[in-house]
């Protein structure tokens, strides 16, 4: 789905912070970030007029990024590769049960 889909949703759903997060961080991180700071006062206002209440903190500190240029924000820091299994064997574990003695 691309970001004008994402958009279009969100007209019909503009309380939905975490998919409003998402599109804004899409947005930023497609360079545009007047678009996402955009859809998030939208959805500030939307809050307000509708519930009374403040965006969420996700929304909250997401804004304050990207007014900052938080590297935190940087796609390139938010995947990282797996890690790579050490190359020590694992230990053995013991049996569940000693075996038996004959006797």
């Amino acid at each position: 789905m691309g970001s004008r889909d994402a958009a279009e949703g969100l007209v019909a759903h503009p309380l939905r912070e975490n998919a409003v997060r998402l599109l804004a961080l899409a947005h930023y991180r497609s360079g545009r970030q007047a678009e996402a700071l955009a859809a998030l006062r939208r959805t500030r206002e939307a809050l307000a007029d509708e519930l009374g209440v403040d965006p969420g903190p996700a929304l909250r500190t997401l804004e304050a990024d990207i007014l900052n240029h938080s590297a935190a924000l940087d796609a390139s820091r938010a995947v990282s590769a797996p890690a790579r299994p050490s190359a020590a064997p694992s230990p053995r574990r013991p049996p569940r049960h000693p075996p038996r003695r004959p006797g």
